[in-house]
């Protein structure tokens, strides 16, 4: 014991005045246990346990400051979304399921903390576009409130409008939808008698003599057909990309879906899967100042329906160590989006039975396809982070 004391006073008395004697009386207490074999332990397990700043530290902040240890932030993901983009949403009461998987997939791969905010279920029609007439209607808007008050930012009073606005333009497209759906059904009957009267049929031309007319919009569905992983690094699309690797489920292109994607695309700007949208404006405008011509300008892309289920930063640990694409894959393999979508139909009136039965009539094995009810046609304003975004207007197809 004395040889334990006398090596105790080479420490700095500073250190043993910090102490109570109670923590100097336990330790001593505990040093005499069995623990220990020698006493060149003893000194050093006093050292390091009741005076820890004699001793050397084994963690980077200071026990006796408090000072916790400096955290490193998490990545975050802080792609600038651009414009306004046209859904199409699938009913909130068919996707329980759908919205659970996004919301784990979310959080598995950062969360809020990275800026992995949530959003609805929906296949994209079209992205980074602009309303159509907008800056006429809010000039008029303006100039008929020259004398209020109201500040000329983008404010309350704009969103209003914006709304209001927007709501006639999607009405717009939904009209102009039955338009073009009667002229489809049109041709196809002339078609369909001219070859009735000169004799062809399936057999001789090799074509379908079938009216597969488009139908109601109350009757349109989301039907997933695969489900896919897709990396989307800033490089892509001559720097356009996300920086992201997107969980994406392949939605089948049904004649209603490919018949509202042209007529949305018709009544709205170009967006920027189609030679429009203010980053195809600036970098056109870059070559015509260099070129003379457009002649490596954006050419529209193919129209592949899909809703995107999570958009995942890239250099996140779940996506580096392949997490994500492993589940996507085992995704795939099980066909799970299967139980993720309703499988029965929702029959509510006469002319829904009438509409089912032409359905099956084109499709016998329509009725046992999983798929959601297309419930909204909706304008949202994607404009900066996911955190940004909201929606600028929206109209109920089942109504």
């Amino acid at each position: 014991r004395s040889s334990v004391l006398d090596q105790l006073h080479t420490c700095q008395v500073s250190c043993l005045i910090s102490h109570t004697t109670n923590s100097v009386i336990a330790a001593f207490a505990y040093n005499r246990s069995s623990r220990f074999t020698d006493n060149r332990a003893r000194v050093q397990y006093l050292i390091t346990s009741i005076m820890p700043s004699c001793g050397p530290s084994t963690t980077p902040s200071s026990p006796i400051s408090g000072e916790p240890p400096t955290k490193t932030s998490p990545a975050k993901f802080m792609h600038i979304f651009s414009g306004l983009s046209v859904w199409l949403e699938p009913d909130p009461a068919q996707t329980q399921l759908l919205t659970q998987e996004m919301k784990f997939l979310s959080e598995q791969c950062g969360g809020t903390d990275a800026n992995m905010f949530e959003f609805v279920p929906h296949c994209t029609l079209l992205y980074n576009t602009c309303l159509p007439d907008w800056d006429e209607v809010k000039s008029v808007d303006e100039t008929a409130g020259e004398n209020s008050s109201v500040a000329t930012s983008f404010g309350e009073s704009d969103r209003i409008l914006q709304k209001q606005w927007g709501e006639r333009v999607l009405q717009k497209c939904v009209q102009e939808y039955y338009i073009q759906r009667q002229t489809h059904y049109l041709a196809k009957l002339d078609r369909f008698n001219d070859d009735a009267m000169n004799g062809f049929n399936q057999k001789t031309t090799g074509e379908s003599t079938e009216l597969d007319t488009p139908f109601d919009l109350k009757n349109l569905k989301l039907k997933p057909t695969s489900h896919y992983y897709f990396p989307y690094p800033k490089t892509a699309d001559g720097g356009k990309g996300f920086g992201c690797c997107i969980s994406l489920l392949i939605l089948d292109t049904t004649p209603e879906l490919a018949l509202l994607h042209e007529v949305v695309k018709c009544v709205f700007p170009p967006d920027e899967r189609h030679g429009g949208g203010k980053s195809n404006e600036s970098t056109q405008k870059s070559k015509l100042d260099h070129n003379g011509d457009t002649s490596g300008e954006t050419h529209a892309v193919e129209f592949r329906p899909h809703m995107a289920l999570v958009y995942a930063l890239e250099n996140h640990e779940r996506v580096k160590s392949g997490w994500l694409e492993e589940r996507v894959l085992r995704m795939q393999e099980e066909k799970r989006y299967v139980q993720w979508a309703p499988s029965k139909p929702e029959i509510d009136s006469h002319h829904d039975v009438i509409d089912y039965n032409r359905m099956k009539l084109n499709d016998a094995s329509l009725s046992h396809e999983p798929s959601w009810d297309a419930k909204y046609l909706s304008l949202w304003s994607t404009k900066g982070t996911l955190k940004d975004w909201y929606p600028v207007a929206k109209i109920d197809l089942r109504e």
